[in-house]
C-alpha cells in the first residue's frame, strides 16, 4: 500500500508505527505521510517512528540488534540515495506542522525514535 494514500478508512487505528521505513521513502513525500498516518489515528492515538539520522547515503548502513520477545536478532538496513538526508528534527518538525501534539525524540547515535499523539 502507498503510504501517501492509505486505503484505510479515518480513525481506524489506535497506533502507526514506521520501523526504519522513511529511509526509503522521499523526502519530499515525507509530510503527506505523516498526515496520511495521522489520518487514520484515533483521536488519543499515537505515531512511532524508529529510523536513522542521516546526513549522506552514498551509501548509508545502519546495523542493528533487536530483541524480539528474548530473540536476539542482528539485522541491518541501508540506501543509496544522494537526497536521503533526514534526522529526527526533520520527523518532529513535519510532525507538528501535520498537527500531531507531545511529540517526544530519543536520539542514541545515528538512530531515533518518535512518538507522537494525535488529539
Amino acid at each position: 500500500m502507498d503510504a501517501r494514500s492509505l486505503s484505510f478508512e479515518d480513525a481506524s487505528f489506535d497506533h502507526v508505527t514506521s520501523f526504519y521505513t522513511m529511509m526509503y521513502i522521499p523526502s519530499s513525500d515525507h509530510e503527506q505521510v505523516l498526515r496520511e498516518a495521522r489520518r487514520v489515528l484515533r483521536p488519543g492515538g499515537s505515531l512511532h517512528i524508529w529510523d536513522a539520522a542521516i546526513i549522506t547515503a552514498r551509501p548509508f548502513v545502519i546495523e542493528l540488534d533487536i530483541d524480539a520477545d528474548g530473540v536476539p536478532i542482528h539485522t541491518g538496513y541501508g540506501i543509496y540515495d544522494e537526497d536521503a538526508a533526514q534526522d529526527a528534527q526533520w520527523f518532529e518538525a513535519l510532525c507538528r506542522k501535520v498537527g500531531f501534539v507531545n511529540v517526544q525524540v530519543e536520539e542514541t547515535g545515528a538512530r531515533f525514535t518518535l512518538r507522537a499523539e494525535k488529539t
